[in-house]
């Protein structure tokens, strides 16, 4: 069992490390040391996926980070994913999101469908994990509370309001679900004023809330 789990964080690791390049199953076996035979059925029969489809989700869940978080033309980003055309991207990449590539940009909702599979040691807790089936579901308002930051010098602003957050949740009251904590990354930087955080139904933790520009929340 230990060495399944070596072997297939391996293989994980080399999918990531190759995503920009041609991948293929007799590379991988090659780089494993796997028969190719034996390294499809296990890899399937842990991950839930075949190795084409777990590349190709993977490929395309990168394409749509690049779609929205920099400003490289489609093709280019279709080339990167290792597709031939704009056409066949475009069609992979629709029939993934159910979007075009263009339409997915000017949404600018990121959505991972498929992030890196990772392993802890045990195997039974891999399927299904970081795989997101996105619904869209209508509910009621959501009140949120929590901490913002501008991450216009940096990023090490937030960690240390991950660290503040997590001291003071036990003591926010009426959570209404004590399984998790999120973080908001905003895609393009917008004025935050009491009237929108109303609207909004946010409040931060401390009692005053100033008009701010801010990039990042964390509830």
């Amino acid at each position: 069992m230990n060495n399944n789990v070596e072997n297939i964080s391996f293989v994980l690791d080399y999918i990531e490390n190759h995503l920009a390049e041609e991948i293929t199953l007799d590379k991988i076996a090659n780089a494993s040391k796997y028969s190719k035979y034996h390294l499809h059925r296990m890899f399937t029969a842990i991950t839930g996926l075949t190795l084409h489809n777990y590349i190709k989700r993977r490929r395309l869940t990168e394409a749509a980070k690049k779609l929205l978080f920099t400003d490289c033309a489609v093709l280019d980003i279709a080339l990167e994913s290792g597709y031939e055309s704009q056409q066949a991207f475009t069609l992979a990449f629709k029939e993934l999101y159910k979007k075009t590539p263009d339409s997915f940009r000017k949404k600018r909702e990121f959505q991972p469908i498929q992030l890196k599979f990772n392993l802890d040691g045990d195997l039974s807790k891999l399927r299904g994990d970081r795989i997101m089936d996105i619904k869209i579901v209508e509910t009621g308002p959501i009140y949120l509370v929590g901490y913002m930051t501008n991450t216009k010098h940096g990023f090490l602003v937030i960690p240390r309001l991950w660290n503040k957050l997590h001291k003071i949740k036990k003591n926010i009251p009426n959570r209404s679900c004590m399984d998790y904590l999120v973080g908001l990354n905003c895609l393009r930087r917008a004025r935050l004023t009491p009237r929108i955080a109303d609207a909004l139904h946010l409040r931060r933790l401390n009692l005053t809330l100033p008009s701010l520009r801010f990039d990042t929340l964390i509830f």
